[in-house]
């Protein structure tokens, strides 16, 4: 994992002792800004230009799905990739809050005197490691993300648009298609998102998801113990620092198997309906709309070092989009948009994974009615 030099932040017991007590955000921020690069401003004109794509996107969708949800007002903040983390770093509490508390870390601090040594050890060091993880998580992020949604994290947060010019720019420099038309299919990339993640039992059914995940992880401390090692050899500290992973890769449980299917199926299928939405909305607007999903498609398959250390620390990857989107399909050109939209009218309508792969099971258990015509 690449990660910055350490010294700018002080000698490791410095570090430790900004660890006591839980989590560090503070030096999560300060991670996550040395891999996101120098601030760079953002003029205004790009702020309003962007806005104006919003909308535009907004009615697309709209007008496509017949989904009020789509053309709801959201905030748009056009930033660079320090504003990217600001916005986003806090979305991580949720996750990385009670696997603090899973290690027996009270986020304000300890509470209880330690149950073993080994604990008695983590309790100044966990809070570190995690910190780092999860800085790094977000500065690599930060160098690749378009937007909020087009990187495989679970997000609780949907209120606000963001959208990281310099990286969107460089997916710009990647195709035919003119600027302008490409900030708009990222657009209507985010808008789609946010749209569904914000309709209420959707945002519901992913907080229980998660909730529930989270409470499946356990902790091996006799396997931590080995791995972890000689914490008292300042070389091995180091070692620990430059790699929190080591910490992670020992946060597991056999429950968490079920639980992980379930939550990935749910993302999975709101990322295909999502892709479907978007590019059946393009269609008629987009002339290069072939060289711009496939650009995104290769962002998507590429996974750098944040995608690849965000699921090693949470486990998560969604990997049924495809299929979801081809269920959408299937099922847009049987019943049409408004039979297809009935997904949304309860979580029971979700399909199930057989049905994603066989679309008229789906459509025998809902009952919707073919299309006529």
């Amino acid at each position: 994992m690449t990660l910055p030099d350490f010294g700018a932040f002080g000698d490791p017991g410095e570090m430790l002792r900004r660890g006591q007590g839980g989590v560090n955000w503070q030096v999560a921020r300060e991670v996550a800004y040395s891999l996101a690069g120098p601030p760079e401003p953002v003029p205004d004109d790009a702020v309003r230009e962007m806005e104006a794509l919003v909308r535009a996107a907004q009615m697309l969708l709209a007008a496509h799905t017949g989904m009020a949800c789509f053309d709801e007002v959201a905030a748009v903040r056009v930033v660079d990739r320090r504003g990217w983390v600001d916005g986003n770093l806090q979305a991580f509490r949720y996750l990385i809050e009670p696997l603090a508390r899973t290690l027996g870390i009270g986020v304000a601090g300890p509470a209880e005197p330690a149950a073993n040594p080994l604990e008695a050890m983590m309790r100044p060091l966990a809070p570190l490691l995690l910190a780092i993880q999860v800085g790094a998580v977000v500065g690599h992020l930060s160098q690749r993300a378009f937007g909020q949604f087009d990187l495989s994290v679970p997000r609780l947060d949907a209120d606000n648009l963001f959208f990281v010019r310099q990286n969107i720019a460089g997916l710009e420099d990647q195709v035919a298609a003119a600027s302008r038309d490409t900030r708009l299919y990222v657009a209507l990339h985010e808008v789609s998102r946010r749209a569904l993640f914000n309709l209420p039992w959707v945002r519901t059914r992913l907080r229980d998801l998660l909730d529930e995940y989270i409470s499946s992880v356990v902790v091996d401390l006799p396997r931590m113990q080995e791995r972890l090692g000689d914490l008292g050899d300042p070389s091995r500290l180091q070692e620990l620092l430059s790699d929190p992973s080591t910490l992670i890769a020992d946060v597991a449980s056999p429950r968490q198997v079920e639980t992980m299917a379930r939550l990935e199926a749910f993302l999975g299928f709101v990322e295909g309906y999502a892709d479907y939405a978007t590019e059946a909305a393009a269609a008629q607007t987009l002339p290069y709309l072939d060289d711009l999903r496939a650009a995104l498609d290769r962002v998507r398959a590429e996974t750098g070092e944040g995608e690849n250390l965000a699921t090693a620390m949470t486990g998560l990857t969604v990997t049924r989009a495809p299929e979801a989107r081809e269920f959408c399909r299937v099922v847009a050109g049987r019943v049409g948009m408004e039979g297809l939209n009935v997904v949304w009218a309860d979580a029971a309508n979700i399909p199930t994974t057989a049905e994603l792969d066989e679309p008229a099971i789906w459509l025998a258990r809902i009952a919707v009615d073919a299309e006529p015509g």
